[in-house]
């Protein structure tokens, strides 16, 4: 307890640029792995013809009009993972600056 309480005082004036970059790797972990999660569903469901089994996929894909609706918009998956990538490069941008200062 004692350690928590000098790790906590020396952190005084950084306490919010800590949360901030906790926050950012939060979110850049997050971010990587959902991008495999992404390219197995439009590789397995989308372009081969695998059931969805996974039921949170499902719900993405719902939302997207469905897999057939995917398949003949290819584009949509695209967009997709570059957002997601773009994402990931924002917080570990993010994350490196506030490691930095």
């Amino acid at each position: 307890m004692e350690q928590f309480k000098f790790i906590w005082q020396k952190l005084q004036n950084n306490r919010m640029r800590m949360f901030a970059m906790f926050m950012a790797v939060i979110f850049y972990v997050t971010l990587m792995l959902l991008s495999p999660l992404f390219f197995s569903f439009f590789v397995d469901n989308v372009i081969g013809d695998a059931e969805i089994i996974n039921p949170m996929v499902r719900i993405f894909s719902d939302w997207f009009g469905g897999v057939s609706n995917l398949r003949e918009n290819l584009w949509i998956g695209g967009v997709i993972i570059i957002v997601i990538s773009a994402f990931t490069g924002i917080a570990m941008y993010w994350r490196g600056r506030l490691n930095g200062e």
